[in-house]
């Protein structure tokens, strides 16, 4: 047990008394029951053993450890001048990659005790780990942990990296094996993105380009960040505090969009971001890339009063999806695959078209987020 065994044998030995015994004796040295260099000690071949009950101060040795025991307040204690410290047999990993489609972790550890004390198993996580799983374990004294990554939008784990510290304690004395825990989100043939917007920090002026590009962008009024998002806590995302109706209050845009971000000709592409409805009863647009004046074959993604979401080639709604929620974060895709646009709204398809219009490099198209491109100059 994990009870103070020096202070409990103390006391019921007196405080000047030394428990020691022979390591060298064996069964043949003693019989049961008889008379030991330190009087009457029943002897006994395994600790399964030994009686249920006993008097206070009763000693017993068994002789397949060469340990001795001593009875008090209705239990057995080892009595050793040394307690020795567990150590690991199956120890648990340093690192673990957990599974982005919400798919439990089992981490299985085991201690040996030298004294042969029971193990007490626990898991102590940090902060960072409580954003992105949970740990269980299988019984009260179990040595089986489960992790199972947070559940944030329909199944999706919460990105991050977070620590668990495994301990095995004998009550005294304990071992303990630290492992991080990392669920990651890669992007594959990033080669092919040409911009990736992210809001990087609080305040003004923080939005960057994580793109290979790299390109410097440009926040005009009320464009703020924030540590509010759908994705993981301690990111961030853009908050436009300007009239929405038409605006060009608030917006911003790339300063070197001289590349043609959005020129994607006949070919596929994919333009996704996550969304957050204030409201209901306004016009707002998301992304427009038309040219200085509207001429030229462009594309507008906006908002309309009723949270439905449009896509527009060349001042055309070809695709209207469904009312959506106010209050709520949805990730939205728009992609053209061999002619035909969808819409997705959280990995749903929420209305496709056919369309091979040639997004072509003249005039240059440019985007803008949250204001008509045309309107600002």
């Amino acid at each position: 047990m994990g009870l103070n065994k020096t202070r409990l044998i103390a006391g019921i030995l007196g405080t000047n008394s030394l428990v020691s015994y022979d390591s060298d004796l064996t069964s043949s040295s003693y019989a049961k029951g008889s008379s030991g260099s330190g009087g009457t000690t029943p002897v006994y071949t395994s600790i399964d053993d030994l009686p249920a009950s006993a008097e206070d101060g009763t000693k017993a040795l068994i002789t397949s450890t060469n340990k001795l025991y001593l009875y008090s307040n209705s239990g057995w204690y080892n009595i050793a001048l040394v307690n020795t410290t567990p150590y690991w047999s199956t120890e648990a990993s340093s690192s673990y990659s957990l599974n982005i489609a919400g798919t439990s972790t089992t981490v299985t550890v085991l201690a040996t005790d030298p004294e042969g004390t029971p193990i007490t198993y626990t898991a102590v996580t940090d902060s960072d780990f409580n954003q992105i799983a949970t740990v269980t374990r299988d019984s009260d004294n179990g040595r089986t942990f489960t992790i199972t990554p947070s559940d944030s939008e329909n199944g999706a784990g919460v990105g991050g990296t977070g620590t668990v510290t495994f301990k095995a304690s004998d009550g005294i004395n304990l071992v303990q094996s630290l492992s991080t825990f990392s669920l990651l989100f890669a992007t594959y043939q990033s080669s092919y993105t040409t911009m990736l917007l992210k809001a990087d920090s609080d305040g003004n002026d923080n939005q960057i380009d994580a793109s290979p590009s790299a390109r410097t962008i440009t926040e005009v009024g009320g464009v703020n960040s924030t540590a509010f998002t759908p994705y993981h806590p301690g990111g961030y995302s853009a908050y436009w505090s300007g009239t929405e109706t038409n605006a060009v209050s608030a917006y911003m845009y790339p300063t070197n969009s001289d590349d043609n971000i959005m020129t994607f000709g006949t070919g596929d592409f994919t333009i996704e971001f996550w969304l957050y409805f204030k409201n209901s009863g306004s016009i707002a647009t998301v992304l427009d890339g038309r040219p200085v004046g509207t001429t030229g074959a462009y594309i507008v993604m906006g908002k309309l009063a009723n949270n439905t979401l449009t896509f527009n080639i060349n001042g055309s709604d070809i695709i209207t999806t469904s009312a959506q929620e106010i209050n709520t974060w949805y990730h939205i895709a728009a992609v053209r695959n061999s002619g035909t646009i969808t819409y997705y709204i959280d990995g749903t398809a929420a209305g496709s078209a056919v369309n091979s219009t040639n997004l072509s490099s003249t005039p240059t198209n440019r985007p803008i987020l949250g204001a008509n491109a045309y309107t600002t100059g």
